[in-house]
């Protein structure tokens, strides 16, 4: 269940607070699945990621492309690397990290308009 949802436009920034049915147990496992969706029309994002603030066996994060509006590069990016990514045949950047160490990990893109950093 989403509990607060607070929202800063200007930083481009969302953040929610995940409300599970029962505390969990230290060690304890929880597969959480949601989405966000960018509005339309808008600026362009051109990332996703989330702050792992303790490890993790195994994270995924997926983001997927309208069939029109499809990047021209997809990296997948730690605090410590980064690595290009291929998109699957449904549009989506499937990174999966395992044993997923505290810190930032995501996706990030380039549009085809757009000069490489």
């Amino acid at each position: 269940m989403i509990g607060r949802v607070e929202r800063s436009p200007e930083a481009g920034v969302v953040g929610a607070e995940l409300i599970f049915h029962q505390p969990l147990s230290r060690g304890e496992t929880v597969v959480v699945e949601y989405e966000v969706v960018s509005p339309s029309p808008g600026p362009l994002e051109s990332e996703y990621y989330r702050r792992l603030r303790m490890p993790m066996r195994e994270y995924l994060l997926r983001v997927e492309f309208h069939p029109e509006a499809l990047p021209a590069t997809t990296v997948a990016f730690t605090e410590d690397r980064e690595s290009v990514i291929a998109l699957d045949p449904a549009h989506r950047a499937p990174p999966a990290h395992t044993d997923a160490t505290p810190g930032v990990t995501g996706i990030r893109w380039t549009w085809a308009d757009e000069p490489l950093s």
